[in-house]
């Protein structure tokens, strides 16, 4: 476990290792992951033609136990400095943790809350 927290945090140097919020969601894996990508699409939504959308996509860390959601691939500029993990705890609960640079603390962290209850 410490090797996969060391892994992460190797890969967002903005970020501390230690994640910025932690809710223990009722949903199930798959419902706080729909969730939590359509929550981070809403935030990440430009509204401009000028600048993109960011969309967001599960990564696999372990099969059906661990998911981190992050930005896709191609995003630039400071909107990839975030990701959230969710991990099954048991049938009934899953944590979500989400990881943030300062910059987008509050916002990210208003936008993820909804997914953490039902």
């Amino acid at each position: 476990m410490l090797l996969l927290a060391a892994a992460c945090a190797g890969n967002h140097p903005d970020l501390d290792a230690s994640p910025n919020r932690v809710w223990a969601s009722p949903r199930s894996l798959a419902d706080a992951r729909a969730c939590v990508i359509r929550a981070l699409d809403d935030f990440g939504r430009s509204g401009s033609v000028q600048a993109p959308s960011v969309t967001h996509a599960a990564e696999t860390v372990e099969s059906g136990r661990i998911y981190e959601v992050r930005p896709e691939a191609g995003v630039s500029g400071n909107s990839g400095n975030y990701y959230a993990r969710l991990e099954k705890i048991d049938d009934h609960i899953t944590r979500i943790s989400l990881f943030t640079e300062p910059t987008w603390r509050s916002k990210l962290i208003r936008a993820v809350k909804p997914c953490g209850s039902r």
